[in-house]
């Protein structure tokens, strides 16, 4: 990979190069979807999907023997193939994750700040790529989440979603919300499950030390989940502003990240009537207008 490497580093100043490494970006834009998630409910889903179908088979009374026979031996062939699809995935999925946690410390250099690191990945890594496709979309969600789990030095998961959150302009088409929400909701919906998976992890620190012998500051359960009602309504104030904005394509939009995001989102009272306010007046607007952005907004 050391000439890809190379060619990449040509791509920018050697002063983007101080933020994030050009390591970080040749993978980044390598990888896909299959590399860094393996779908395990999906999997089960379709084998017992698979196996249902051999049951319904079985209970056929009116059904003859000979073909009862064959297409019990295509269905279990099925299972088979998915069983062995999803092991070989997963097995590529390990190598590929350890490589990854063999490369993690060199993919964000020390020599600026957090908030610059940040920018840099956003600006060069997720929010370009995060546009291409739904897949592209939930894949850069997938590549955050999976940069926390590494614990990857100098990467700050709270700055990330902070911006991420901030700046939906830039990804108003996409399902990066949907996959943010889904993982930030799940951490304040429980404490144990946020000490678990962010208690100790560098993607929360909040205040560093020093000295490497002095222990950095955390964010705290609590804590965190006044930050989630802080982006809440950053989320919200963008959402609404992008309602306003006379735009086809931006309302149209906005309109459908919201109903990708309802599971999660929003989570306080005020915030989701002031959208409701927002949408019934969309509703208005556009039911002799716009047919299309009125029945979206009826949905």
């Amino acid at each position: 990979m050391e000439p890809v490497v190379q060619s990449a580093r040509m791509l920018q100043t050697p002063k983007v190069w101080n933020n994030i490494s050009p390591q970080l970006y040749v993978t980044f834009w390598s990888l896909s979807m299959y590399d860094v998630h393996v779908p395990v409910d999906r999997y089960e889903l379709e084998i017992q999907r698979f196996k249902q179908q051999i049951v319904q088979l079985e209970e056929n009374k009116d059904l003859a023997a000979s073909k009862k026979k064959k297409d019990k031996e295509r269905w279990a062939q099925l299972i088979d193939k998915l069983k062995d699809e999803q092991r070989r995935q997963e097995e590529h999925n390990q190598c590929v994750m350890s490589w990854l946690k063999h490369e993690r410390d060199s993919w964000f250099p020390s020599k600026s700040t957090k908030s610059e690191t940040i920018t840099q990945f956003l600006q060069l890594c997720m929010f370009p790529r995060c546009v291409f496709t739904a897949s592209d979309a939930i894949y850069c969600a997938k590549f955050v989440h999976m940069l926390h789990n590494l614990k990857t030095p100098n990467f700050s998961t709270l700055l990330c979603f902070d911006r991420v959150f901030s700046d939906i302009s830039y990804t108003v088409a996409s399902c990066t919300e949907n996959e943010a929400s889904r993982y930030v909701m799940r951490w304040h919906g429980d404490r144990k499950t946020y000490d678990k998976e962010c208690g100790s992890y560098p993607g929360f620190v909040t205040v560093l030390r020093a000295t490497n012998t002095d222990k950095a500051d955390h964010l705290d359960y609590e804590n965190f989940r006044h930050v989630c009602h802080k982006w809440q309504y950053k989320l919200t104030k963008a959402l609404v502003v992008c309602l306003e904005s006379k735009d086809y394509t931006q309302i149209r939009n906005t309109i459908m990240v919201l109903t990708k995001i309802l599971p999660f989102y929003p989570k306080v009272l005020n915030l989701g009537q002031a959208l409701e306010r927002r949408i019934d007046k969309i509703c208005e607007e556009e039911k002799d207008k716009r047919p299309d952005i009125f029945a979206l907004a009826m949905g």
